[in-house]
């Protein structure tokens, strides 16, 4: 074999899909260190996130559970999670990845993804788990060590919100992002805020949402989720009523800059489909319908 340089060499792995990556770190003892030099991993890791010609897969979480109303709808295993993978462009058939805890008679929270990486909590455990790789660990780690650290002084004196229970943590710039409000006791107003995660500097700080959205007389009736939108932190705002169909997405401009939340879309939906579950490329949109069916939204199309 002609000898290759070793950045151009890696050049050309990094293009490769992991699956073929597996297979060749099994060649030669080189082979195998230059694919598992993180140096590589996020080269790859960045060669294929702004690679729009990169076939997508779509990732669903599911937790069966029995349904009490109907009995008939019940299965040999009452209790599971699984975790799928999809290929929306090549419309090719679910198969299931392996799970920890898939039979557990328990809920399996799901965060992320950061970098390619998912991280599951159940009960006192939290697992790191590797899709591309279908590899996963029980245990959180500091990557130089191995090893639980803790991040003291994290949350100043002004931070006095309380973190929504229901909220999605979203990976943006460099932060993870919680949705949180002060509840006036006896009231049924919230004050909405963005709880912020640096994981530079370990430090916790708020954001402002747009002053129209900050306060909601009325807490139960509009549901907001954040979300990354095209790289940028976004909120998605709709009704918790299911006869109303509409949501309104709301988008950052400048990270930095909390005055630049612009609302990038209102879209009114046909009966029968929800609110968005997540965005896709492009700024297109996966919404889930009444039938469990995923529907794949482009409004540049309209």
């Amino acid at each position: 074999m002609i000898n290759i340089p070793t950045d151009v060499f890696a050049n050309i792995l990094c293009r490769l899909p992991v699956k073929s990556l597996k297979r060749f770190q099994c060649v030669c003892k080189s082979w195998y260190e230059l694919i598992k030099n993180p140096n590589f991993i996020i080269q790859h890791l960045h060669q294929y996130s702004n690679n729009k010609n990169v076939s997508e897969n779509c990732l669903l979480f599911t937790h069966t559970t029995p349904c009490r109303c109907h009995p008939t709808h019940l299965e040999p295993a009452d209790h599971v999670n699984s975790l799928y993978a999809y290929n929306i462009e090549e419309d090719v058939s679910l198969h299931l990845l392996d799970l920890p805890y898939r039979d557990e008679k328990l809920y399996l929270d799901i965060f992320g993804p950061c970098n390619g990486i998912y991280c599951l909590h159940h009960l006192r455990s939290i697992m790191l788990v590797n899709v591309a790789l279908r590899e996963f660990q029980v245990l959180v780690y500091s990557s130089s060590c191995n090893s639980w650290r803790k991040a003291d002084d994290t949350v100043p004196s002004s931070v006095d919100v309380s973190i929504i229970k229901s909220s999605i943590n979203t990976y943006v710039k460099g932060n993870f992002h919680w949705l949180a409000a002060n509840f006036v006791p006896g009231d049924v107003t919230a004050y909405y805020r963005v709880l912020c995660f640096s994981m530079f500097d370990e430090v916790l700080h708020e954001m402002r949402l747009p002053s129209c959205l900050t306060v909601v007389q009325d807490s139960d009736s509009t549901f907001y989720e954040l979300a990354s939108y095209n790289g940028s932190l976004s909120l998605i705002v709709s009704p918790c009523k299911p006869q109303e169909q509409w949501f309104d997405v709301w988008v950052k401009q400048d990270y930095d800059d909390d005055d630049s939340w612009t609302k990038l879309l209102s879209i009114r939906l046909v009966a029968g489909i929800f609110k968005p579950m997540g965005f896709w490329r492009d700024g297109q949109f996966l919404l889930d319908d009444c039938s469990g069916q995923l529907v794949l939204y482009n409004p540049k199309a309209l």
